[in-house]
């Protein structure tokens, strides 16, 4: 039996499922210009980063390793890099909210697969869901 490698089937092998940008999105120093400065913090390059946060390749280990000390030591808590980086969608813990713990941030169901907010939420501001009127942003 022949063994398939990411020759044989590029899109099966590339994909690589992570939440690097939603734990950014936890923490100030990266709301602007935060590829950059994940990087610059992680000593990686900027390329390394965006291509992480991609997801089309798969990360050398050293690459997610640092990213992921970068932003324990940004967000202040402990994070398995399984919380981060996967190559199926299913994570350890479901939402990176649970992770670190944050209070008053936007809920899971605003998001895509991918950990992007939803175009419909795109203006809602993190915690304006919860009051004062909470219902109209409900989604079950």
């Amino acid at each position: 039996m022949k063994r398939l490698s990411a020759r044989d089937n590029p899109d099966e092998f590339a994909r690589v499922y992570n939440r690097v940008a939603s734990f950014m999105f936890h923490a100030p120093r990266y709301s602007i210009q935060g590829i950059a400065r994940l990087a610059a913090d992680s000593g990686v390059s900027r390329t390394a980063v965006s291509r992480l946060i991609s997801g089309h390749r798969r990360p050398a280990y050293l690459v997610v390793l640092r990213v992921v000390a970068s932003l324990e030591r940004e967000l202040g808590v402990t994070i398995d890099p399984r919380e981060v980086v996967r190559d199926d969608p299913h994570y350890p813990t479901p939402y990176p909210c649970a992770v670190i713990g944050c209070k008053g941030c936007l809920p899971a169901w605003m998001f895509d697969d991918d950990d992007r907010v939803l175009p419909e939420y795109a203006a809602v501001k993190p915690g304006q869901w919860s009051a004062p009127d909470p219902i109209h942003f409900y989604n079950p």
